[in-house]
């Protein structure tokens, strides 16, 4: 098995965003309304950066594909005040954490990143697909 067979389901459950919206009431009876499956559109963020997102009012799901790699340089360094969590669906990434020693990516990995604290990635793969989890919600990346 490849290791693009292992992955496989994880583009087929991302590339289709199904819409769960809940409401309760003062009981705590809670009410579903489902909509249907809908393509996540992709925005162009730069010549190697395309992302989707998804959201609700306090949690954000971003899928990052990074492009035109292996890259010679990592992006600037960057921090938030939101709290991150980073999943790497594809391909190789170094992490480079404000204080910390480089760490070496690939699929399957996970790393939790608090408030503040500076961080970037320089792809060592041709491409890299990189699934974030931010909250509260990233305003700017809305506009």
């Amino acid at each position: 098995m490849s290791s693009n067979d292992t992955i496989l389901p994880i583009y087929v459950a991302i590339d289709r965003i199904k819409i769960l919206r809940v409401q309760s009431n003062s009981f705590g009876n809670f009410k579903y309304n489902e909509m249907k499956f809908s393509p996540a559109t992709y925005k162009k963020i730069n010549d190697r950066l395309q992302r989707r997102l998804v959201y609700t009012e306090h949690l954000m799901t971003v899928m990052n594909d990074f492009s035109r790699g292996p890259w010679s340089e990592p992006d600037p360094f960057h921090s938030h005040l939101h709290e991150q969590t980073l999943y790497v669906a594809a391909g190789e990434v170094m992490f480079y954490y404000e204080n910390e020693p480089e760490q070496h990516l690939k699929s399957g990995d996970m790393v939790a990143i608090p408030s503040g604290k500076k961080h970037t990635i320089k792809l060592l793969s041709s491409e890299a697909r990189i699934i974030d989890n931010f909250t509260p919600v990233r305003e700017d990346f809305l506009k």
